[in-house]
């Protein structure tokens, strides 16, 4: 089979890295798939060199690049219509027989595509975008892009061949709205078990190297700030870290452009600039930071769509042997995380200035004995790629016929 496989974000987003290029290994480790065209949408002229890192590669990356208009509605207009022109046109010049596309805003360029064309398309890491940024605040009810991105998804639900959601609780409401259970299948973030299970690192000396004192005990944040994620309630958080907590050390790993706004947001909670470091790191280096941590920030803003997510970070942690303070109600973790793998907070623990009880909890979970080896095993059960091609295998059987 040729594949086309659409991403959204640019070759250098960590989301690629993360989660698409672990996924394009598969791929192309598999007989049935003779060619994979990789596309994605960049944003900025300059962006870097896609390097898959595979033997015998089979996968050719095509960059689109939009014009920019100036206004985000009217660029993400053009990122569509290029992408679409682009998908409709590599199709036919390359005999692609399957689309596969990452996420829902890829998934509706595959629609429109589809539409043209009629060649097949999967979406996998299918969730409901729309959703997502409207409750977060990115979008409004009347926002064109919130209207026609619900739109589209509900295109992909009635003639995508599959459907890959990152979390069952969102397979089962597909599976009640009425779409077929052989259409969807469940295929978590997964997590490079070479990158992030690393059991015999050293912490001390990996503190040493940045001047992180052997007996503090280190919180991590890998992410962003806004849009999906807490901006000022996360440094609330940070606040009562540093209250409850003695010896308290922060990490934070965000990209550049925010590290003077992040430093000044912990300046204004009188938190000294020697009990934290920002950096902003490659993806294959992130593991060696959450190494030199005790445990994890993962601040979501809530939302009863975010009970569909798959936080990849959340893996990433765990496969690191690192508990995690996660917003309540994300992912099917969150359930998990009722007995095992981190401690919970809502908006309202923040809000009445009650954090103390989160953090008495997660200095109890990390008394636990063997606790790293407990979350290494649960990221391997959760988390491994073993899904991803469980699921490539069943679906492009099923579109090879």
């Amino acid at each position: 089979m040729n594949i086309l496989f659409l991403g959204s974000w640019s070759i250098g987003d960590p989301l690629t890295v993360a989660t698409i290029y672990p996924n394009l290994r598969i791929l192309d480790g598999m007989d049935v798939v003779a060619k994979i065209i990789f596309i994605t949408i960049e944003r900025k002229s300059v962006f870097p060199q896609f390097e898959l890192q595979v033997k015998n590669a089979k996968v050719v990356h095509v960059p689109i690049t939009p014009a920019r208009l100036g206004l985000k509605i009217l660029d993400s207009i053009a990122d569509f219509i290029s992408a679409r022109g682009a998908v409709v046109e590599i199709a036919k010049a390359s005999k692609i027989d399957l689309v596969i596309a990452r996420g829902a805003p890829a998934g509706a360029i595959a629609y429109l595509s589809w539409r043209k064309n009629k060649i097949p398309f999967l979406v996998e890491s299918f969730e409901p975008h729309a959703d997502y940024m409207r409750e977060s605040g990115i979008w409004t009810a009347i926002d064109p892009r919130y209207l026609f991105q619900k739109r589209w998804e509900k295109k992909q639900i009635k003639y995508a061949t599959g459907l890959m959601p990152v979390a069952n609780n969102y397979k089962q409401v597909l599976i009640q709205d009425g779409v077929p259970s052989e259409k969807v299948f469940t295929v978590p973030c997964s997590v490079d078990f070479k990158l992030f299970n690393l059991p015999d690192a050293d912490k001390g000396t990996l503190r040493l190297e940045y001047d992180i004192p052997s007996n503090a005990v280190v919180g991590i944040y890998a992410g962003r700030f806004g849009g999906l994620y807490l901006e000022d309630e996360a440094f609330a958080i940070y606040k009562a870290a540093f209250s409850s907590i003695e010896n308290f050390f922060l990490i934070i790993l965000t990209p550049a452009e925010r590290h003077e706004w992040v430093g000044h947001r912990l300046a204004e909670q009188a938190i000294g600039r020697d009990r934290f470091i920002i950096r902003a790191v490659r993806h294959e280096e992130v593991s060696k930071y959450i190494q030199m941590s005790d445990f994890a920030f993962a601040t979501y803003k809530p939302g009863r769509a975010k009970a569909f997510l798959s936080p990849v970070k959340l893996g990433e942690y765990w496969a690191c042997g690192v508990p995690v303070i996660m917003t309540e109600g994300v992912g099917d973790e969150s359930e998990i995380m009722q007995n095992t793998g981190g401690v919970l907070f809502t908006l309202n623990d923040i809000n009445s200035n009650n954090l103390t009880p989160v953090f008495q909890k997660m200095k109890k979970l990390l008394a636990t004995p063997e606790l790293d080896k407990t979350l290494r095993a649960l990221a391997l059960t959760l988390r491994n790629q073993d899904f991803t091609r469980s699921a490539y295998k069943y679906f492009l059987q099923s579109s090879g016929e």
